[in-house]
């Protein structure tokens, strides 16, 4: 079962990677991995959705999870001490990057706010073909 990618609001996503940044417990990541054909599907989507993007930016993010969310994710989504939270990446298409310097922008989807992204393990979405280690590993 694939997820791949999702319509997903821009801040919702700068908010996890500002969880992450601002967290100082320990890391019980030890890697990320996701299937060739989901990272495949992704970046062929991320082509029609986002025509023109020339990278992708991976944002260091951690889900927060209450205590019901922690018990439906348990198997696929590690706590981290009694934080409830799990650090983990997201994926999102960028425009005008610049290998150079690293830069570019977000590519912003039609009208709206929304990025297309794949993240890895959202707890949200319990369809994906990504593997968080632990506790899948």
């Amino acid at each position: 079962l694939m997820s791949g990618g999702k319509l997903t609001d821009h801040q919702k996503v700068l908010g996890l990677s500002t969880n992450f940044k601002n967290r100082r417990t320990p890391f019980t990541t030890n890697s990320a991995a996701i299937s060739l054909q989901e990272l495949e599907e992704f970046i062929n989507e991320s082509k029609v959705k986002c025509p023109g993007f020339s990278g992708l930016r991976i944002y260091l993010v951690r889900y927060p999870l209450d205590a019901q969310k922690a018990e439906q994710a348990k198997s696929r989504i590690g706590s981290d001490g009694n934080n409830l939270s799990q650090p983990s990446f997201v994926l999102v298409p960028i425009k005008s990057f610049d290998p150079a310097t690293g830069t570019g922008e977000d590519f912003k989807v039609g009208s709206t706010n929304d990025v297309y992204a794949l993240s890895i393990e959202d707890p949200d979405d319990p369809g994906g073909a990504s593997i968080l280690c632990p506790p899948r590993c």
